[in-house]
């Protein structure tokens, strides 16, 4: 019996140290666990925070882009309104009574270079015009027969053109009028 006495308090022995280790294991087990849903639980709102940046950040990327074309959109129809505005500047240019007209072609004429060997060619319209506005202007510049479409002239000489047509001119002075034209229009 004292073999027996032996094994049984061996075996109980054993079975309080497994049970031991086995509660030791359940409790590491158990503090592991709970790491490990402390990390998941971190995990799962950095990814939901993140996830709303991200969200607000397409927002704010939509919101952006919408104001970004509204406002395309906008100067596209402002820069249509100023191209009409300096379109019917050539046309009102084109259609001025003819003592205008005249007057017109000479203030350009007295800014022209004082070359001998300057020829004007004549628009249609101001053919007509050229001999009294070369008067006016107190030039003596050959007419060519030949004309050139639109409103005024083109001035050649051997060396150098210069296109005085009104739509020229209008393009020209569209750096110097522009802003005043943009005040005027859009305050």
């Amino acid at each position: 019996m004292a073999l027996k006495d032996i094994i049984d308090s061996i075996t109980k022995d054993a079975d309080v140290e497994a049970a031991t280790i086995r509660d030791a294991g359940d409790k590491q087990l158990q503090h592991r666990k709970q790491k490990l849903d402390a990390i998941v639980q971190r995990a799962q709102e950095d990814a939901s925070r993140e996830a709303d940046d991200a969200a607000k950040r397409k927002v704010e990327q939509e919101q952006f882009l919408h104001r970004t074309s509204t406002r395309n959109i906008e100067l596209e129809k402002r820069h249509e309104l100023i191209d009409t505005v300096f379109a019917d500047a050539v046309q009102a240019l084109e259609q001025l009574p003819p003592a205008e007209h005249e007057a017109f072609l000479a203030k350009i004429i007295v800014e022209l270079p004082e070359d001998t060997d300057g020829v004007i060619v004549p628009t249609a319209s101001a053919k007509s015009l050229l001999p009294s506005a070369l008067a006016a202007a107190k030039r003596t510049i050959q007419i060519d027969g030949e004309t050139v479409g639109g409103g005024g002239f083109v001035y050649r000489t051997k060396t150098l053109e210069i296109d005085c047509r009104f739509a020229t001119l209008v393009e020209k002075s569209r750096p110097v009028t522009l802003p005043q034209v943009a005040t005027e229009l859009f305050g």
